[in-house]
């Protein structure tokens, strides 16, 4: 496939020309709009679930961004939750890793689509979410660390550090989304798993 922004008289006619052999050969095919690439080649390839809802999308909320719906929800359901250091792929020295900070969720995936009695509609989704983390850490494990591995931490009292560090999740769960608001009611979290781990 070949896409241009150009219109294609303006590409050289001997660049033209092959683009036009190629194509005649079945491995190139030539777009002269964005618009009819997307919609020829790329919403096809989506799965059936993504293509049902951003369907409904394009056609009436160009404005709706999966990102953004969510972020809402996460923001006031993930803060306070309690990890083990397990989970997050660390070792267990961190005790009690609880998010106190959540930035925007990326790589927003829809795993499934229904659409239950009452007009709304309920997508699976998945997705990347960054988070800060508060953690507890013995002082003898924390000045045993290296230097490069020590988390940014203040002492806490007589026997412990209190810690921070950046962490990525991968959130799973259900939201239901209002048609004719286009919107995010709700979201329910059926599970969160540790997706990466990095210090600040």
């Amino acid at each position: 496939m070949f896409y241009s922004r150009k219109p294609l008289p303006e590409f050289s006619d001997r660049l033209l020309e092959d683009l036009k052999d190629l194509q005649a050969q079945s491995s190139v095919r030539l777009f002269d709009r964005l618009n009819k690439f997307v919609d020829e080649q790329l919403w096809p390839a989506l799965p059936k679930p993504h293509r049902d809802f951003l369907d409904l999308i394009k056609d009436k909320f160009l404005s709706f961004s999966l990102e953004e719906g969510l972020e809402r929800f996460l923001l006031d359901k993930l803060p306070g939750k309690q990890l083990d250091a397990d989970d997050l792929g660390k070792e267990d020295v961190f005790e009690e890793p609880t998010i106190s900070m959540v930035k925007q969720p990326v790589n927003v995936q829809i795993l499934d689509e229904a659409e239950p009695e009452g007009g709304q509609r309920v997508l699976e989704l998945e997705a990347e979410v960054e988070c800060l983390f508060d953690s507890y850490i013995d002082k003898s494990s924390y000045f045993t660390m290296s230097e490069r591995r020590q988390p940014s931490a203040t002492e806490w009292n007589e026997t412990y550090m209190s810690a921070e560090f950046y962490a990525t999740i991968r959130v799973r769960g259900y939201a239901t989304f209002d048609p004719e608001d286009g919107e995010f009611t709700d979201f329910e979290i059926t599970e969160i798993t540790g997706e990466g781990w990095h210090y600040d």
